[in-house]
């Protein structure tokens, strides 16, 4: 298993939707709810930002 950490410039946000298109799983994770909207097709982990 490889962890690739990455500022999503355009060059990695492409590679992740690559990954994306050959079925892996890949884990986004953000602060930032703009970042977050931008991969509507990833589904949000139940305990990952969650807030109680």
């Amino acid at each position: 298993l490889d962890d690739v950490f990455a500022e999503l410039d355009s060059y990695h946000s492409q590679k992740i939707r690559e990954l994306v298109n050959d079925g892996l799983q890949v884990l986004v994770a953000s602060p930032r709810a703009d970042i977050a909207s931008e991969w509507p097709m990833l589904k949000p982990l139940k305990g990952f930002g969650a807030k109680a």
